[in-house]
């Protein structure tokens, strides 16, 4: 039984880590087809797979070369999500249109046109609450 767990979850990990590196990749390729739009990088869609490549192993060295570096790494990154939170705050804060706090806190929108309530919330709170399992 071990053995089989073993397995499966190197299996999970590796698939894990395609899937990253895909994601990795398909980013900087947005990224630079966002900037570029008539770039080499536009009519191949082998770039994507390119960038992957070189994405892992860079992950790799950082993790298994760089670990002393990681508290203050990890400071860096809170400061700047925070900072980047308040700075999007402020934005919607100002741009956003006034509106009557009852109608912002006690009215509820059924627009999937569920016939309970109760049900359309719990529909509704499944994908907040999936970006919190870990």
């Amino acid at each position: 039984m071990s053995y089989c767990v073993g397995w499966l979850c190197s299996l999970a990990w590796l698939g894990y880590l395609a899937g990253c590196g895909g994601i990795i990749g398909n980013l900087i390729h947005d990224c630079v087809l966002s900037y570029h739009p008539s770039s080499v990088a536009a009519n191949n869609q082998w770039f994507p797979t390119i960038f992957a490549i070189t994405a892992l192993p860079i992950g790799g060295i950082f993790n298994s070369r760089l670990t002393y570096h990681f508290p203050a790494l990890e400071g860096i990154m809170v400061v700047i999500h925070l900072a980047s939170w308040v700075a999007f705050m402020v934005v919607l804060w100002v741009t956003s249109p006034i509106g009557d706090a009852n109608d912002f806190l006690l009215t509820f929108n059924n627009g999937a046109g569920w016939v309970s309530p109760g049900g359309a919330t719990l529909i509704g709170v499944l994908m907040a609450c999936s970006g919190l399992l870990g």
